[in-house]
């Protein structure tokens, strides 16, 4: 009956409204997901390369002669860091 129709179009009406947001709330999340993974990317991109910066400075300073102790309060690596520069 026309009763019942109704009601049948109203219940997939209101399933497709539920996919459609959960479609949304699932790209948004993936579009944060990237964002996140990105930054943690540079992040780390960052790091790596201060760690490369501080073991050249301190290659080039052990070349020069410099102590151990002058190079490891300049450029903040542990001295065994700097011992295993080679």
């Amino acid at each position: 009956n026309q009763n019942e129709l109704a009601y049948y179009d109203k219940y997939w009406d209101s399933i497709r409204i539920e996919r459609s947001s959960l479609d949304e709330k699932f790209e948004e999340g993936r579009v944060e997901g990237r964002e996140e993974g990105r930054e943690e990317g540079r992040e780390e991109g960052r790091v790596e390369g201060e760690q490369m910066t501080k073991l050249k400075i301190a290659k080039d300073l052990m070349k020069a002669g410099v102590s151990i102790d002058i190079i490891a309060n300049t450029t903040g690596l542990t001295t065994e860091q700097i011992k295993s520069i080679k």
